[in-house]
C-alpha cells in the first residue's frame, strides 16, 4: 500500500473515530478494495475477492451499511441490486449512473456539458423552492453500446 493510500485510510478512520466507530480490519480491507476496484460493486462483489482472507458476506453487508452511514460509501440502489463506491477522496465529480439491463454493467456517464446543465437544475430549483439540496443522483438505464443489438 502506498503512501497516499495510507494517509487516506488515516483520515478515513479519524473520521470514523470522531463518530466512534473503530477501523478494524475488516472495515480497512473493504475500503481498500473499494478503492482499488474503481468500479461499482455490489456486496456480493467485494465477498468474491475478499472471501479468501476470512471475511463473511454478513460481515460485509454490516460494514457496508456502517460505511455508508458514517459518509464513507455510497449506494446506489436500482431495482434489486445494490452496488457500492468509495465517497471520501473520490476523484469523481458529480456523474451520471447507467445501468445495462441486459448485462448488469453498472457505468459511470461523466459528460461536462450535462453535469453543468444538471448543476444549473439543481441551483434553480433551490431558488425557486427555497430548497437546500445536499446531494441527488441519477440513474439511466437500458442497454449498453454491447448489448443495444
Amino acid at each position: 500500500m502506498g503512501a497516499e493510500c495510507k494517509d487516506k485510510l488515516k483520515k478515513i478512520e479519524d473520521v470514523l473515530k470522531g463518530r466512534g466507530v473503530k477501523l478494524t480490519n475488516q472495515r480497512r480491507e473493504i475500503i481498500e478494495f473499494l478503492a482499488q476496484a474503481d468500479k461499482h460493486l455490489r456486496a456480493e462483489d467485494i465477498y468474491d475477492g475478499l472471501k479468501d482472507r476470512g471475511i463473511g458476506l454478513a460481515t460485509i453487508y454490516r460494514n457496508l451499511e456502517l460505511l455508508r452511514v458514517n459518509g464513507v460509501v455510497t449506494e446506489i440502489s436500482h431495482g434489486k441490486y445494490r452496488y457500492y463506491e468509495l465517497r471520501m477522496f473520490s476523484s469523481k465529480c458529480t456523474h451520471i449512473h447507467f445501468k445495462c439491463e441486459s448485462c448488469g454493467v453498472m457505468k459511470d456517464i461523466v459528460d461536462k456539458d450535462i453535469i453543468f446543465d444538471i448543476i444549473k437544475i439543481k441551483n434553480e430549483l433551490e431558488a425557486r423552492h427555497d430548497l437546500t439540496i445536499d446531494d441527488y443522483s441519477f440513474i439511466l438505464s437500458g442497454k449498453c453500446g454491447d448489448c443495444k443489438e
